[in-house]
């Protein structure tokens, strides 16, 4: 196998690097930086290549596409396509510009990109002719799941694209660089030749030998919000999991790096703290059948399934570098699993810095409870020794629609176990409903009449698979269940017809992120914000509609029948 050893203002580049880091990309905050720049290679019509040291500074460890380029006997160089920012997001930062470069009054735009790879370039008085690229990378043995990167782009051209590529690769690939009609100049691993096939990407010419693409990106995007700092974390997709990549490169690039025509002079873009991430968590996980909604940052939730006999969780990111442990704590009623990431090295970090998250989930002491008697159509909600008034009663095709009014706003019941249960003002409709596919609450009739008495049983099983009510599936049920303290708010709602009864509007209650705040509208009640650890950090009173100053962030957004997540940015 060749083996491809870069050079860069004559000093060879160490194919290893300290195990501390190695897992991670070096220089990642661009705090250092070089007093002269390394060297591109300008490839001539034959096939041949003339290093030439670029021009200005970039950062320590990384290429930049800082340009000098000889045509005939005229130079042309440009020192702004790479520079430091130390005003940036955390200190130094670097800032990539595209950039016009020309000799005796005829040029183009070059792309301001920053590398691990060695930039390539091929000028030419005809224009049609003129290419580049890079190639090579740095040796890499790891499996990461994502990058994650800060970036702030300013531009006049909101269409332009800006773009973040990564590829890992193992073996070498070999094709031809230079004129682009006739490339005659040997380069390994080309980075078209490395990505060929992957959309998007130009075909590489004349490719003699292939390597095995392990995992790429190839991520575009047109802006930032409002100019400022914003976070990107982009996965990583897996072309084989059975191969661990040798080598690795990155390009950052503020233009359009596939498509030299579409580069438009003066496109920034500032770049700072970019680094992989190699995931430890869940992506979902059906316990005894039912799916757990998972929220980011929340490692303790309540399932509602009694004592599970599978577990079904699914992981972050397609590196296979992770394992899964599940444990059953039947005494306390609480099924763990925890994610590890078992990449060597301390860097080798999820997004948080940590290797491992441990998820606790509480089920539920029983398989099936009796909750309560409902008699129709009386005008009461029978519950133990508590009637509860019925709003509203409507007989369409044997089925009801009903609202439950109640002094407090709200009541609370205890089925067997002793399990509280909290039922808000309610429009229930039918006789069976359905929260999933898993978890069941049906109601029963016992008698032939109206006035017969309806029961009300939970269930758990994880077999029972429940239908919905009607022929054209409407349904509607919002309520509160408290678990060991924990409340968790349940809305089923399917039927928009319903919101105006007795003056409800849960139907078109909405929950939306904006910039520096949450809106929220559609209903007459009190909001509650929640940071995702459960802090109670925002209430207000809304009269159809409030807007709650929210500084950047995830929250949990509770309103009278819905709890929301949002993400302020």
């Amino acid at each position: 196998m060749k083996k491809l050893i870069l050079f860069i203002s004559g000093i060879v580049l160490s194919a290893t690097v300290s195990t501390t880091s190695a897992q991670q990309l070096p220089n990642n905050s661009f705090t250092d930086w070089k007093s002269a720049c390394g060297s591109s290679d300008q490839v001539d019509k034959n096939g041949g290549t003339t290093a030439r040291q670029r021009p200005g500074v970039e950062p320590t460890d990384w290429n930049g596409s800082n340009v000098k380029q000889v045509v005939s006997i005229f130079t042309g160089q440009s020192d702004k396509l790479v520079t430091k920012e130390t005003a940036g997001r955390s200190g130094n930062s670097v800032c990539l510009t595209n950039t016009k470069v020309e000799v005796m009054g005829i040029g183009a735009v070059a792309p301001g990109y920053i590398t691990f790879g060695i930039p390539w370039v091929f000028a030419s008085s005809t224009m049609s002719e003129c290419d580049g690229g890079t190639y090579g990378g740095m040796d890499f043995a790891y499996r990461p799941d994502a990058f994650r990167g800060y970036f702030k782009r300013t531009s006049t051209n909101s269409s332009e694209k800006s773009y973040v590529i990564a590829y890992l690769w193992d073996g070498t690939f070999t094709s031809k660089v230079g004129k682009k009609s006739d490339p005659k100049g040997d380069k390994y691993d080309v980075d078209r030749a490395v990505l060929a096939g992957i959309a998007g990407i130009p075909a590489a010419a004349a490719v003699s030998e292939k390597g095995t693409l392990v995992a790429y990106c190839n991520h575009s995007f047109t802006s930032t919000t409002n100019n400022e700092w914003q976070e990107l974390t982009i996965p990583l997709t897996y072309k084989t999991t059975s191969t661990v990549p040798s080598k690795m490169n990155l390009i950052i690039c503020a233009g359009d790096y596939w498509n030299r025509d579409a580069l438009t002079a003066n496109t920034r873009l500032y770049v700072d703290d970019v680094k992989y991430l190699y995931y430890s968590r869940l992506k979902s996980v059906l316990l005894g059948g039912y799916n757990v909604p998972l929220t980011d940052g929340v490692y303790d939730y309540v399932a509602y399934v009694g004592n599970p006999t599978s577990c079904d969780a699914t992981v972050l990111g397609g590196a296979p570098t992770k394992s899964v442990t599940k444990s059953n704590d039947t005494a306390n009623n609480i099924y763990s699993i925890t994610v590890t990431n078992n990449t060597a090295g301390d860097n080798a970090t999820d997004i948080d810095g940590k290797k491992s998250h441990t998820y606790n989930f509480k089920y539920m002491s029983q398989t099936t409870g009796h909750i309560g008697v409902m008699n129709l159509p009386e005008g009461t909600f029978k519950f133990g020794p508590r009637e509860i008034p019925v709003d509203y009663i409507q007989e369409e095709d044997g089925t009801y629609a009903l609202s439950f009014g109640d002094p407090e706003g709200e009541f609370a019941i205890e089925d067997a176990a002793g399990r509280e249960f909290y039922l808000n003002r309610t429009v229930i409709k039918g006789v069976t409903m359905t929260v999933d596919s898993d978890r069941c609450y049906v109601f029963t009739k016992d008698g032939e009449t109206d006035g017969g008495e309806y029961t009300v049983s939970l269930v758990n099983d994880g077999s029972t698979k429940c239908i919905y009510d009607t022929a054209d599936g409407r349904w509607i049920f919002n309520f509160d269940v408290n678990v060991n303290g924990k409340v968790t708010r349940v809305t089923v709602t399917s039927d928009t017809t319903l919101s105006g009864v007795n003056g409800m509007n849960e139907m078109n209650e909405r929950v939306v992120a904006r910039r520096g705040a949450i809106e929220v509208s559609g209903f007459d009640g009190v909001a509650e914000v929640y940071t995702v650890d459960g802090r109670l950090v925002a209430k207000t009173t809304v009269a159809g509609n409030a807007q709650i100053a929210a500084s950047n962030g995830i929250y949990l957004v509770r309103t009278p029948n819905t709890v929301k997540k949002v993400i302020v940015r």
